[in-house]
């Protein structure tokens, strides 16, 4: 169905970032350069090196996910 709406018709108001993975996941990516079962490599790391990763990541605008605010021109 076509509304008739384009990005064009928006400018972004903000940019939330998030980062859902963890630095497990990372670590199975950079092993296995294929998506793969990264709960093998979850105990390697403590929830404070973790919580490090997601944070560095979010604050260099590094993350995962991002969540755009739009504001119709």
């Amino acid at each position: 169905m076509n509304t008739g709406k384009h990005l064009s018709d928006y400018k972004i108001n903000k940019i939330h970032y998030y980062q859902v993975w963890g630095i497990d996941n990372a670590f199975s990516w950079l092993k296995n350069r294929k998506p793969f079962d990264f709960s093998q490599y979850t105990n390697f790391f403590s929830k404070e090196i973790n919580d490090l990763y997601k944070k560095e990541l979010t604050q260099n605008k590094m993350t995962d996910t991002m969540l755009l605010v739009l504001n119709k021109k």
